[in-house]
């Protein structure tokens, strides 16, 4: 014990820590060596999901400059990278009858552009614009027989207040039809210049009008637009600006064959000074066939159809774009 005494005493006069202060610093630093490891550990894995989402993010997104922009190598021609400069991720939305996924869009924004494909089944699927959460001023219900081969896309124009895009499979879908869904809001910049394309497309080309029908119901007038094998897709503008501003309804039939539809679109915008812009696949020869199906007071639309990729052949076999 004296010899205890002694040796705690040259411990005080020394500053020399005592076995329970030899354990604390022991057990402090092995909880700083802990703590480092798992910050380590959290570091690795959150640097391991950013590998895989760009990875994921790559593989979705043709191959161009900074933000998914296509070009030429990637096969884009240069029509669709003017209207669609930004090749937007898809996401994949299952099939099931009901299924949905919304985007919400910023004030300020009043344009929208979404890609519709399928991994080489139907496409069944319906677009929806929500102002607020019971105005509906926008649908768009997409049937084709292979969503693959005949992707769809589209440009919408609203009034820059806040809305809702909901993108989903319809109800008979039966669980095995699930879809590819992208949608990009341009910048301020781009959505002028899509706008100036659209305005420039609809007005240097023929305008036909379509109207509605009677009050006692059924569709309106008819107006089919007939296309060759060259034409590998089709512009479709809808506006109403210059006959009423009103809203419309369409219904877009794609026929191969007399009666063989082989896409449908139902068609209905609610604010008739917007246009609507879409782009239509149609491989080998057929004729697009519109009705409209709002009444004759009302219902009065323009609608202009226009080439937008076409295969020319020249003598040497070469082909090209109209717009070339």
């Amino acid at each position: 014990k004296r010899f205890e005494r002694l040796i705690d005493k040259k411990r005080l006069e020394s500053n020399t820590p005592t076995p329970l202060q030899f354990k604390s610093i022991d057990c402090s630093l092995f909880c700083f060596l802990f703590s480092t490891m798992k910050v380590f550990q959290a570091l690795f894995a959150i640097s391991s999901l950013l590998t895989t989402q760009i990875a994921a993010f790559s593989a979705v997104t043709p191959s161009g400059n900074a933000a998914g922009r296509m070009t030429n190598q990637g096969g884009a021609p240069e029509g669709m990278m003017e209207l669609f400069p930004v090749e937007p991720p898809l996401a994949r939305i299952e099939g099931g009858g009901g299924t949905i996924r919304t985007y919400q869009i910023p004030p300020g924004a009043e344009r929208i552009q979404y890609v519709l494909k399928s991994e080489g089944r139907p496409l069944k699927a319906r677009v929806e614009l929500w102002l607020g959460p019971i105005r509906q001023i926008h649908y768009c219900e997409i049937d084709m027989m292979d969503g693959n081969k005949t992707p769809y896309r589209a440009t919408l124009k609203f009034k820059p207040v806040g809305t809702t895009l909901r993108i989903g499979t319809t109800k008979d879908s039966a669980g095995e039809f699930p879809l590819l869904a992208g949608v990009y809001i341009p910048k301020p910049d781009e959505s002028k210049k899509i706008g100036k394309i659209t305005e420039d497309t609809f007005y240097a080309n023929e305008r036909v009008k379509i109207q509605g029908g009677a009050i006692e119901g059924g569709n309106g007038a008819v107006r089919v637009f007939p296309y060759d094998a060259s034409v590998k897709s089709m512009q479709l503008i809808i506006w109403s600006k210059d006959v009423g501003k009103k809203s419309f309804k369409a219904l877009i039939e794609v026929l191969h064959g007399p009666n063989n539809k082989k896409q449908i679109l139902d068609l209905q915008c609610g604010g008739g000074s917007q246009p609507y812009h879409g782009i239509i696949q149609t491989p080998g020869q057929g004729e697009i066939r519109i009705y409209n199906k709002k009444y004759v007071e009302d219902g009065l639309f323009q609608i202009a159809m226009v080439p937008f990729e076409m295969e020319n052949f020249d003598n040497d076999g070469a082909t090209g774009n109209w717009y070339d």
